[in-house]
């Protein structure tokens, strides 16, 4: 990938990306909006600016949400520009440490096991929303057999389960979950092995470290693809990375043609869950609640994957679901780098989705997006509301089991 020589004028200025841009709502400045990032990329191409500190920092507030992208009349690829732009950062100590640990996964496993006995020592502010998230005790991959067959006569299906790290390590909950509606749908389930998708290391610029899990996580799937009929990720940011940037990562190297061709073999049966299940499951007849429910739309989910109406459609079978104001705007979670160097800016953009959830007097509101809910439980909570986040795959695991969630 190479970034636009003369990205400046590509740019007809039309400022169609701005007013969705979180950067921007925060700053209310040009520097710190889709424009201003072109413009900056451009001048440093030209050899104008150097990628120093300052320029680094200004690059860091982009949220990667892909808004300016989706707006855009003339679909200019800002978020890969700017990847491109972070692959020549300096990557700090905190960081190449915690990718160290994403190579070494006996490593990681022991050191996020230690950690499950501590609050998060990393973290410099409790401001941030990561002070809320915890390390399970238990990881959801270990906890369960790699086989799992239905207890339904007669299984129709068999699927892989990538679970990604949040709900390995953080949420495993989610997946007990959807191993729950899987089975209630009579659909057999494998877990194969698995590292990180890429996406903390991609949107930091290692791209070396990304190629490396991108291959592992390609070589355990060959070994399982044609024994399965669908791989469902119930995360949307490893979804978006798996399905959309993973050519890209493995594109940085042209010796990569082979691994290319395998991962478009793969990519064939890759589903964010709830897509697949809206489509190959039948949820009808469930008992409808009169919970009322809103829903998020991740930027990974709506802008990269256009994945909306599925998660809809299954709350609705079991839920009143209310429409909350600017479903698809940014919860501003940003990632490790934003939550701790820039935490202001994450709370700020965070609030105003709190108010937006509010209104709605919903009393749950979910997302299929582990990263969000990191952001939007902990706002929740420090704003003493009642709202509930659950993930979609939750509220159908209440739903086919006719639990009322809510006391």
């Amino acid at each position: 990938m190479k970034v636009f020589k003369n990205i400046a004028s590509t740019c007809i200025k039309c400022a169609k990306c701005i007013p969705d841009c979180s950067s921007y709502q925060f700053y209310r400045d040009e520097v710190h909006s889709p424009r201003g990032f072109l413009e900056l990329i451009s001048q440093y191409e030209k050899g104008s600016l150097r990628l120093d500190s300052n320029l680094q920092e200004v690059m860091d507030t982009c949220l990667l949400c892909n808004h300016c992208v989706s707006n855009c009349p003339i679909s200019i690829p800002i978020d890969s520009l700017i990847q491109e732009i972070r692959t020549k950062q300096k990557i700090s100590l905190s960081k190449r440490i915690y990718f160290f640990l994403l190579r070494h996964s006996v490593l990681k496993k022991f050191v996020f096991k230690f950690f499950a006995f501590l609050p998060p020592c990393e973290i410099k502010h409790k401001d941030s929303a990561l002070w809320n998230l915890r390390f399970s005790r238990s990881f959801f991959l270990d906890s369960h057999p790699k086989s799992i067959a239905s207890s339904k006569q007669g299984g129709q299906k068999k699927v892989a389960i990538f679970a990604g790290c949040l709900i390995n390590y953080n949420y495993p909950h989610i997946g007990k979950s959807l191993l729950k509606v899987l089975d209630s749908f009579g659909v057999d389930v494998l877990l194969p092995k698995q590292e990180c998708c890429g996406a903390p290391t991609y949107f930091s610029g290692d791209i070396q470290t990304s190629i490396f899990l991108v291959k592992k996580n390609l070589l355990y799937f060959e070994e399982i693809i044609d024994l399965v009929d669908a791989i469902l990720i119930p995360e949307a940011t490893c979804a978006s990375v798996m399905l959309k940037d993973w050519q890209k990562i493995l594109s940085f190297d042209e010796k990569n043609q082979e691994w290319i061709l395998l991962l478009k073999k793969i990519q064939d049966k890759m589903f964010i869950a709830t897509e697949w299940i809206y489509k190959f499951c039948d949820f009808s007849g469930i008992r409808k609640s009169k919970k009322r429910v809103t829903y998020h739309d991740s930027c990974h989910a709506c802008k990269v994957l256009q994945i909306t109406k599925e998660p809809r459609e299954i709350i609705k079978s079991g839920f009143e679901l209310i429409e909350m104001s600017d479903s698809s705007s940014c919860c501003g979670f940003g990632g490790i780098e934003v939550q701790n160097n820039n935490f202001e800016f994450s709370r700020a953009i965070g609030v105003k989705k709190i108010r937006d959830i509010q209104q709605t007097n919903a009393q749950i509101v979910s997302a299929e997006c582990n990263a969000c809910k990191t952001q939007i439980d902990y706002l929740l909570k420090k704003d003493q509301s009642n709202v509930i986040f659950y993930h979609p795959i939750e509220l159908l695991e209440q739903m086919l089991e006719r639990k009322d969630i809510v006391q």
